[in-house]
Protein backbone atom coordinates (compact mmCIF):
# COMPACT_ATOMS: atom_id res chain seq x y z
CA UNK A 1 0.00 0.00 0.00
CA UNK A 2 3.12 2.36 0.68
CA UNK A 3 4.40 1.77 -2.70
CA UNK A 4 1.34 2.04 -4.50
CA UNK A 5 0.00 4.98 -2.38
CA UNK A 6 3.89 6.27 -2.52
CA UNK A 7 4.36 7.84 0.73
CA UNK A 8 7.83 7.48 1.22
CA UNK A 9 7.92 11.27 1.54
CA UNK A 10 4.76 11.69 3.44
CA UNK A 11 4.28 13.34 6.60
CA UNK A 12 5.16 11.48 10.17
CA UNK A 13 1.27 11.05 11.05
CA UNK A 14 0.56 9.29 7.56
CA UNK A 15 3.52 7.02 8.15
CA UNK A 16 2.24 6.30 11.23
CA UNK A 17 -1.14 6.04 10.68
CA UNK A 18 -0.23 3.08 8.24
CA UNK A 19 1.96 1.07 10.47
CA UNK A 20 0.62 -2.54 10.88
CA UNK A 21 -0.48 -3.62 14.34
CA UNK A 22 -1.35 -7.59 14.23
CA UNK A 23 -3.44 -7.15 17.83
CA UNK A 24 -7.38 -6.92 17.19
CA UNK A 25 -9.02 -3.66 17.93
CA UNK A 26 -9.92 -3.54 21.34
CA UNK A 27 -13.69 -4.27 21.78
CA UNK A 28 -15.62 -0.98 23.17
CA UNK A 29 -19.42 -3.05 22.32
CA UNK A 30 -20.24 -0.16 20.62
CA UNK A 31 -19.64 -1.39 16.91
CA UNK A 32 -22.59 -1.39 14.75
CA UNK A 33 -24.40 1.01 17.17
CA UNK A 34 -26.15 4.35 16.05
CA UNK A 35 -27.06 7.55 18.05
CA UNK A 36 -30.69 6.42 17.88
CA UNK A 37 -30.73 2.84 20.02
CA UNK A 38 -32.64 3.47 23.28
CA UNK A 39 -32.67 0.64 25.73
CA UNK A 40 -35.31 -0.12 28.26
CA UNK A 41 -35.03 -0.79 31.83
CA UNK A 42 -36.15 -4.77 30.85
CA UNK A 43 -33.78 -4.75 28.16
CA UNK A 44 -35.87 -4.39 25.06
CA UNK A 45 -33.79 -2.58 22.68
CA UNK A 46 -34.95 0.14 20.35
CA UNK A 47 -33.73 1.62 17.45
CA UNK A 48 -35.30 5.23 15.91
CA UNK A 49 -35.47 5.35 12.62
CA UNK A 50 -36.62 6.26 9.01
CA UNK A 51 -38.46 4.41 6.40
CA UNK A 52 -35.91 4.54 4.20
CA UNK A 53 -33.60 3.00 7.08
CA UNK A 54 -35.42 0.38 7.71
CA UNK A 55 -36.33 -1.06 4.00
CA UNK A 56 -35.59 -4.38 3.38
CA UNK A 57 -34.76 -5.19 7.10
CA UNK A 58 -37.43 -6.98 9.35
CA UNK A 59 -38.45 -5.80 13.02
CA UNK A 60 -40.49 -7.94 15.82
CA UNK A 61 -42.57 -4.55 15.99
CA UNK A 62 -42.75 -1.13 14.07
CA UNK A 63 -44.14 1.99 14.94
CA UNK A 64 -45.41 4.72 11.84
CA UNK A 65 -45.79 8.40 12.72
CA UNK A 66 -47.48 10.26 11.19
CA UNK A 67 -45.72 13.00 9.81
CA UNK A 68 -46.86 16.12 7.39
CA UNK A 69 -45.80 16.85 3.76
CA UNK A 70 -43.03 19.60 3.14
CA UNK A 71 -44.85 21.54 0.57
CA UNK A 72 -48.67 20.16 1.77
CA UNK A 73 -49.02 21.21 4.88
CA UNK A 74 -52.79 19.79 5.38
CA UNK A 75 -51.09 16.22 3.51
CA UNK A 76 -50.83 13.78 6.80
CA UNK A 77 -48.93 10.53 5.13
CA UNK A 78 -51.11 8.15 7.42
CA UNK A 79 -54.32 10.39 6.91
CA UNK A 80 -53.81 10.12 3.34
CA UNK A 81 -53.99 6.28 3.35
CA UNK A 82 -56.71 5.36 5.69
CA UNK A 83 -59.26 5.40 2.68
CA UNK A 84 -56.87 2.75 1.00
CA UNK A 85 -56.46 0.76 4.46
CA UNK A 86 -60.14 0.79 4.36
CA UNK A 87 -61.01 -0.47 0.89
CA UNK A 88 -59.12 -2.78 -0.97
CA UNK A 89 -60.63 -2.03 -4.46
CA UNK A 90 -60.28 1.75 -4.29
CA UNK A 91 -58.02 2.81 -6.97
CA UNK A 92 -54.71 3.41 -6.06
CA UNK A 93 -52.69 6.67 -7.13
CA UNK A 94 -49.70 6.20 -9.30
CA UNK A 95 -46.95 8.60 -9.54
CA UNK A 96 -46.48 10.57 -12.61
CA UNK A 97 -42.69 11.56 -12.78
CA UNK A 98 -44.17 14.73 -15.58
CA UNK A 99 -45.72 16.22 -12.26
CA UNK A 100 -44.23 15.16 -9.35
CA UNK A 101 -45.90 17.66 -6.93
CA UNK A 102 -49.31 16.80 -7.85
CA UNK A 103 -51.25 15.15 -4.64
CA UNK A 104 -51.71 12.35 -6.94
CA UNK A 105 -47.94 11.71 -7.06
CA UNK A 106 -47.69 12.69 -3.28
CA UNK A 107 -49.85 10.36 -2.32
CA UNK A 108 -48.00 7.58 -4.76
CA UNK A 109 -45.34 8.00 -2.63
CA UNK A 110 -46.87 8.13 0.57
CA UNK A 111 -48.32 4.58 -0.20
CA UNK A 112 -45.12 3.35 -1.20
CA UNK A 113 -43.29 4.67 2.33
CA UNK A 114 -46.61 2.90 4.19
CA UNK A 115 -46.29 -0.32 2.39
CA UNK A 116 -42.31 -0.45 3.50
CA UNK A 117 -43.15 0.55 6.42
CA UNK A 118 -45.59 -2.16 7.15
CA UNK A 119 -44.11 -5.13 5.92
CA UNK A 120 -41.34 -5.06 8.15
CA UNK A 121 -42.75 -6.11 11.67
CA UNK A 122 -43.20 -9.84 12.35
CA UNK A 123 -45.51 -9.58 15.21
CA UNK A 124 -46.72 -6.10 15.39
CA UNK A 125 -47.67 -2.99 13.26
CA UNK A 126 -48.67 0.50 14.95
CA UNK A 127 -49.70 3.67 12.81
CA UNK A 128 -49.87 7.10 15.27
CA UNK A 129 -51.85 9.80 14.10
CA UNK A 130 -53.44 12.63 16.16
CA UNK A 131 -57.04 11.02 16.84
CA UNK A 132 -58.78 14.45 15.13
CA UNK A 133 -57.89 13.07 11.94
CA UNK A 134 -59.80 9.85 12.46
CA UNK A 135 -63.11 10.21 11.21
CA UNK A 136 -65.83 8.29 12.62
CA UNK A 137 -66.93 6.51 9.79
CA UNK A 138 -63.06 5.53 9.01
CA UNK A 139 -63.08 4.28 12.73
CA UNK A 140 -65.95 1.91 12.35
CA UNK A 141 -64.78 0.29 8.82
CA UNK A 142 -61.18 0.25 10.16
CA UNK A 143 -62.40 -1.84 13.40
CA UNK A 144 -65.33 -3.78 12.52
CA UNK A 145 -64.29 -4.77 9.39
CA UNK A 146 -61.06 -4.90 8.85
CA UNK A 147 -60.78 -6.15 12.64
CA UNK A 148 -58.50 -3.28 13.86
CA UNK A 149 -57.77 -2.51 17.47
CA UNK A 150 -57.75 1.62 18.07
CA UNK A 151 -56.20 2.95 21.18
CA UNK A 152 -55.94 6.23 22.12
CA UNK A 153 -53.34 7.73 23.83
Amino acid sequence: MKQILDVSGAVSAVKKFLIYNPQPAPDTGKQGENGNIYRCLNGIRVEVSTIHAAKGETHDATLVLETKYRKLYDMNDVYEMLEFLCVESKPRPVYDANHPTTNKSIRAGFMKRLYVASSRPRHLLCLAMHKDRMPPVIRVKLTQQRFWEIIEV
